[in-house]
């Protein structure tokens, strides 16, 4: 009778023992381990043997805009390099569609880092803000800006009278003053566009009219004339900024962009 408190510890501390010894699997399981080696951001274009940049982030991430012209703004980019013992130099640029290459800054690459940098392109025009809107036997579509997809297009419910794009998504500078019928030929689309439909214009707030309009195959058509955009270039209504890498091995040009979107005052 007196062994017995003593066969009952022992089966307690083996029993204990025991599972403590199964349970300390659990503590660094192989897929734990297995994802610490795993990127933590997401590179696009990764090829093995080459170096691989990725955007993470900018701020702000919008392009204060009044009569053409962006305000001069500061920003941060932050990045993420795989492979930079392959990487010789690196710069950033800022493109807009319809204008060109407005800026390029240069910077040392690290296999993680940020750059700040001043966006300063006021002496570039880009040129009047245009939207438009369709008028529908079915009702009338949201308006949208002239050269920046909707970001909820298409729509769920494929009924919506939504706009989808707008081409030419940008218009390159001419001056056609000595002939006031030149113009450029605007093609709004829509799933649920019909030949009853007209378009609704806006430049720079003050409305517009299109000529020679058509309606047929879910399509709009109209001629915008140079004129009523006073003969300038309309930029499409945001930047590419682009981070390029310059490789030692092999000697070639890799990047990632990002865009910043256009918000007019």
């Amino acid at each position: 009778m007196k062994r017995a408190p003593i066969a009952i510890l022992a089966l307690a501390v083996l029993t204990l023992g025991s599972c403590r010894k199964a349970a300390a699997p659990e503590q660094k399981p192989a897929e734990q381990t297995q994802a610490d080696t795993t990127p933590k951001y997401r590179h696009k274009f990764f090829r093995e043997g080459s170096a691989s940049p990725a955007i993470v982030s900018i701020s702000p991430t919008t392009v204060p805009i009044r009569a053409g012209h962006a305000y001069t703004e500061r920003y941060t980019l932050e990045y993420d390099i795989l492979g930079i013992e392959k990487v010789k130099s690196g710069y950033i640029t800022i493109y807009s569609p319809g204008v060109g290459q407005v800026q390029k800054i240069d910077f040392s690459p690290q296999a993680h880092g940020s750059i700040e940098f001043t966006l300063d392109v006021e002496n570039f025009d880009f040129g009047p803000s245009i939207r438009f809107r369709a008028v529908c036997p079915k009702g009338n579509s949201d308006w949208i800006p002239m050269g920046l997809i909707p970001a909820d297009y298409p729509p769920h419910d494929p009924s919506l009278l939504q706009m989808g794009t707008i081409s030419p998504s940008y218009i390159q500078a001419r001056n056609d003053a000595n002939n006031p019928a030149s113009g450029v030929e605007i093609t709004l689309w829509g799933q649920q566009f019909e030949t009853g439909c007209k378009p609704e214009t806006e430049v720079d707030g003050t409305s517009v009219q299109l000529q020679n309009v058509s309606a047929y195959g879910k399509q709009i058509k109209g001629l915008l004339l140079r004129s009523d955009i006073q003969q300038r270039a309309v930029a499409a209504r945001y930047f590419d900024v682009t981070l390029v890498l310059e490789m030692t091995t092999p000697q070639m040009r890799v990047g990632d962009s990002t865009r910043l979107i256009f918000r007019d005052l």
